[in-house]
């Protein structure tokens, strides 16, 4: 009995020292404050130009009307520019926060300010856009000579992911090579 009730304490311990580091809102900031600053390397790794080559439009912007020849005619061989933190695409400028991903196959995931996009691990209730938000949502980069499974790239690449107003989803998809 004696052993089950330390057992037991210990474990309410180790839960509510758990908790609390979740909690500490300044070791969050620094950690935030932080990670941006030691993104400088990779803007101006990812600084230039880039070409779209693929264009997907996913099934929930098919069933909203968008089709995809004229989002191909539109977006295919369109250019973007990325200089520092700011991604230039449609004429339009978009702020960038760079940030280190999990996926092996891609070397940063950057995330549009203002978009909504809530960073949360795929699931069906995940929030890719503010629902008045049009643009690019994130992207991921791959460098050039990354290995993503067949090999290693032969450029710089950008998976984007698109969400036009009106929706939280994202309903594009395009691939960009620098």
């Amino acid at each position: 009995m004696r052993r089950q009730m330390i057992a037991a304490m210990l474990a309410l311990t180790l839960s509510a020292s758990g908790l609390a580091a979740c909690g500490d809102s300044d070791s969050s900031t620094s950690k935030s404050e932080s990670s941006k600053e030691d993104f400088s390397a990779a803007y101006a790794a990812m600084n230039g130009e880039y070409v779209c080559t693929s264009v997907i439009v996913n099934v929930y912007g098919s069933d909203a009307g968008y089709e995809y020849e004229p989002i191909k005619s539109k977006y295919l061989d369109s250019k973007i520019t990325l200089n520092d933190t700011t991604l230039t695409m449609d004429g339009k400028e978009f702020t960038m926060e760079a940030g280190k991903t999990d996926n092996g196959y891609y070397n940063y995931m950057v995330t549009i300010d203002g978009s909504g996009y809530d960073k949360k691990p795929h699931n069906s209730d995940r929030k890719f856009a503010d629902s008045d938000f049009e643009g690019p949502i994130y992207f991921m980069f791959a460098a050039k000579g990354t290995d993503q499974g067949f090999g290693p790239i032969e450029k710089d690449t950008i998976e984007m992911y698109y969400s036009p107003a009106g929706t939280e989803d994202w309903y594009f998809s395009f691939t960009f090579e620098k």
